[in-house]
């Protein structure tokens, strides 16, 4: 049996620079080796010739279940592969409902084990009234980073202490919070309604 199970020949893209005339080994459909010269024993054999090998890239915010549900993952997903990005992180808020309880992530990462063609990471969100124990589920849970909105959260946005709890809960973690830091329909502070592309910038300094 040969040690790898796939070689890809190429000028291959690395950290380091443009490896001429390279290789990249893989294994159990990770990376295993990567180099030039005389290549190991592998089967099957791709080679590109002089055309360059680039990593797979990652999309770092996705919607794939913002508009058709679960089933926008298969779409989704088969367009990433087809621009060469090979992982995505997707946003949480998804129909019928947003990622903000621990059944909700679990049903999600099931619904890419089956219909995903590339690798994802998956952002969680809370209601407008959070619950830490769920919080602290969605790490357990395998969420990477979570993502609140202060103007609209599928559809009410998360007040200032809402977003302190979670704040909190995530303090002993290493998991990062997104916040769309914005606040629709009137300015801070004010009772004075701020409408139009016009008023863009200045409802949101």
């Amino acid at each position: 049996m040969p040690p790898y199970d796939l070689l890809i020949r190429g000028n291959i893209v690395a950290p380091s620079g443009v490896i001429a005339n390279g290789w990249v080994a893989i294994s159990g459909e990770r990376i295993a080796a990567i180099g030039d010269g005389d290549e190991p024993l592998a089967n099957p054999l791709h080679d590109f010739g002089s055309s360059y090998v680039l990593p797979g890239l990652i999309d770092g915010q996705t919607h794939a279940g913002s508009q058709f549900g679960f089933p926008g993952i298969e779409p989704t997903t088969r367009s990433a592969i087809v621009g060469g990005i090979t992982t995505m992180v997707d946003m949480p808020y998804d129909e019928p409902r947003p990622v903000d309880h621990i059944d909700v992530l679990d049903a999600k990462a099931a619904a890419i084990a089956k219909h995903a063609y590339c690798d994802a990471a998956l952002y969680a969100t809370i209601p407008s009234v959070p619950n830490v124990d769920d919080i602290h589920a969605l790490v357990r849970g395998g969420a990477v980073a979570f993502k609140i909105s202060s103007f609209e959260n599928h559809p009410v946005r998360i007040t200032n202490e809402h977003t302190l709890t979670l704040l909190e809960a995530l303090a002993e973690t290493d998991i990062p919070t997104g916040l769309h830091n914005e606040r629709s329909g009137h300015r801070e502070g004010g009772d004075r309604a701020v409408y139009g592309p016009g008023t863009h910038s200045a409802g949101r300094p």
